[in-house]
């Protein structure tokens, strides 16, 4: 279960700011935050599995990100839905002449949310979701697995957090860290039905699966993007960390 916040124009300094938890099963392997040799000017985690991504952006604006659709419909023999975000970038399209081109293809992925973006556009599409895609006003947005707005415990939490910091206008986003550290959630009555991890804090930390990166990107309005990737391995344990500033 991954957790995705963003603040589209709303920041007096930032034009965005994104935080992401990726959860996932801790032995499947992984590269920290880098440069692609193969990709000219990704920056971006990777799956080592199917040498996809969850999270990737460019130094031109463009960034794109993707988070797995919680149902049942069967996977097998469809295509990584990691190569979702390196697809945009091959594109060389805006955000949402490639949402329009993609959706021709959805049916080839399990269940999907993905944001694209740029300088310009925010588009989110799904294709658990009608229609296909749709643009993204300025203002904050929350994303687990679910369509985006889903009120799970901890989209709501992490708003809450996101819109502190927005509304403060810190120019530190180390309390996005700290946001996406937390293992419980603030206040829950115990009737939440989702089953976990759904219903999780926005952190998790198990010995076979949990949050194995939080992610955060921010662009202020002069253009310069930076993006800081910290890792856990199983139980949360702090493996490292990489800081890249790409304008």
């Amino acid at each position: 279960m991954c957790l995705l916040l963003i603040a589209w124009k709303m920041h007096p300094r930032y034009e965005l700011l994104l935080a992401a938890n990726r959860d996932d099963h801790h032995a499947r392997p992984t590269a920290p935050l880098d440069y692609w040799a193969d990709v000219p000017g990704v920056v971006a985690g990777r799956d080592l599995v199917a040498a996809g991504t969850w999270l990737a952006t460019l130094a031109d604006g463009r960034f794109a990100t993707v988070t797995n659709f919680r149902d049942e419909a069967p996977s097998i023999g469809l295509r990584s839905r990691g190569e979702l975000v390196t697809r945009f970038f091959d594109s060389g399209l805006a955000p949402d002449a490639f949402a329009d081109a993609l959706a021709a293809d959805r049916s080839e992925y399990a269940g999907f949310n993905l944001i694209v973006g740029d300088r310009d556009q925010l588009i989110y599409a799904s294709n658990r979701m009608q229609p296909f895609a749709v643009p993204l006003a300025p203002g904050l947005h929350g994303l687990s697995n679910h369509q985006l707005g889903t009120p799970w415990p901890k989209v709501t939490q992490g708003l809450h957090a996101l819109r502190s910091l927005v509304d403060s206008g810190q120019e530190t986003v180390e309390p996005l860290f700290d946001a996406l550290r937390e293992q419980k959630l603030a206040s829950t009555d115990g009737s939440d039905p989702l089953p976990w991890p759904a219903s999780s804090g926005p952190f998790i930390s198990t010995e076979q699966f949990g949050t194995r990166a939080t992610t955060l990107l921010w662009r202020d309005h002069a253009d310069h993007t930076c993006i800081e990737e910290r890792r856990f391995a199983p139980l949360g344990v702090p493996t490292g960390s990489s800081r890249m500033c790409l304008s």
